[in-house]
């Protein structure tokens, strides 16, 4: 028979009841609210409005992902500067390269909440440009 000694297995939070709860609660909510559509449909609705600004901004070279994590590349190195004037602007995003910032906003979110993430991402690349 396989047998552990003393602080070799376990877990402190894992599989208690509390914790099972709340994941089934979790895991309801999404089902029963149709939270992965949701993340769909309004992943869509931001690459289109990413890709209008693709248009505007010719270093804008692809909008690409799926659902709500989407990233924006550009042919220049931008995204330390992009998300560090976001930030000061209230918007998190993430540079995962030199030239790439990734968008990964809650599955909640509005459209409204899209639209302004977008302008303030327009009102910086007028900057650069």
């Amino acid at each position: 028979m396989l047998s552990f000694r003393a602080r070799r297995h376990g877990s402190t939070f894992g599989g208690n009841a509390l914790t099972t709860a709340a994941g089934a609660a979790a895991a309801k909510y999404m089902v029963e609210n149709n939270i992965p559509e949701l993340a769909l449909s309004s992943g869509d609705y931001m690459k289109e409005k990413l890709s209008l600004l693709k248009e505007d901004f010719s270093f804008i070279t692809e909008v690409r992902g799926m659902g709500l994590l989407i990233g924006l590349e550009m042919n220049e190195d931008y995204s330390s500067q992009i998300v560090g004037e976001s930030l000061e602007k209230g918007l998190l995003i993430n540079a995962v390269r030199p030239n790439m910032i990734r968008f990964m906003p809650p599955l909640n979110v509005s459209k409204d909440e899209i639209d302004q993430a977008i302008e303030i991402i327009r009102s910086i690349l007028e900057g650069i440009k």
